[in-house]
């Protein structure tokens, strides 16, 4: 029986088709795919467009901290959510996650199906990029892994490769291997693997989008360092209107985190720091 439309409640915010009850206390949409899509992807524009506006007066309320801090000034987001012990419910999605790939992994190669080994990733891809530039995913934290949820990317289109690299290996060693490697803490909201640290898992057992993928603010940034090969960078992680952490990156390698402290408020709120030096926390990116 199909559901009633709720009374009184106001059509889908993106197809104006009429919505359940059910719907109507679930969000602005019906429970169309391609309309969830949609208005998951204009909340993450605004946010980013109120994000870019927090990052313009952040740096125009720090001009004169700016003259000393940076010659360029780059955005990136950061890791908002607390790094937490690692939830057994989280390790049992992982379990179950490379147990069912794994399968088709080795079934994949026991059948003779072509599992590609081309333009496999498992160096360090920042061996080769400037210090700034290494300096821009060190500030951010790893926002992009929150992908990696319970699977970490170990799939259908990546396992296969990885199982290729251990010849000798039987399915329930590869299995042993990763649950060895889960950490007992990581980030309550990315992938199970991903710690205050960084990655509990060496490159080679990573997916190979993890050792070769760039976010977009990391694109921008290599752009921007690329045309104006600046002495010094002054880096700011924003998400949400929150600004989390500041830096100064020389391009010899060397790295200040810089205290932040009130200001005027910055819309939105949240944004409400103002950026000083931190003499005591250098280090060599």
């Amino acid at each position: 029986m199909n559901a009633l439309p709720g009374q009184g409640s106001a059509p889908c915010a993106i197809c104006g088709a009429a919505r359940t009850r059910h719907e109507a206390v679930s969000g602005p949409t019906c429970a169309s795919l391609a309309c969830r899509t949609r208005i998951a992807i204009q909340r993450r524009e605004e946010i980013d467009k109120a994000d870019q506006n927090v990052f313009r007066q952040y740096v125009e309320q720090q001009d004169a901290a700016m003259r000393s801090c940076g010659d360029l000034a780059i955005r990136v987001p950061f890791m908002d959510c607390p790094v937490v012990p690692l939830p057994e419910r989280r390790k049992a999605a992982f379990r179950q996650s490379l147990k069912k790939y794994l399968r088709r992994a080795f079934q994949a190669i026991g059948t003779d199906e072509s599992v590609s080994d081309d333009g496999e990733a498992t160096g360090d891809p920042d061996a080769q990029a400037s210090a700034p530039l290494r300096a821009t995913c060190i500030a951010c934290g790893g926002h992009c892994c929150r992908q990696g949820s319970t699977h970490a990317f170990l799939d259908e289109i990546y396992l296969p490769r990885l199982v290729r690299g251990r010849p000798g290996d039987s399915a329930a060693r590869i299995y042993r291997d990763y649950l060895a490697r889960l950490p007992r803490e990581s980030y309550s909201e990315s992938c199970v693997f991903h710690t205050a640290g960084g990655c509990a898992l060496p490159r080679r057992m990573r997916a190979h989008i993890c050792n070769s993928f760039s976010c977009a603010r990391r694109q921008d940034a290599e752009k921007q360092l690329s045309e104006q090969q600046p002495a010094s960078v002054f880096i700011v992680a924003i998400d949400s209107g929150v600004v989390g952490s500041a830096a100064q990156v020389t391009a010899d390698g060397h790295m200040r985190w810089l205290r932040l402290k009130p200001i005027e408020q910055v819309e939105p709120s949240g944004g409400n720091e103002r950026i000083e030096p931190d003499e005591q926390s250098g280090s060599t990116v």
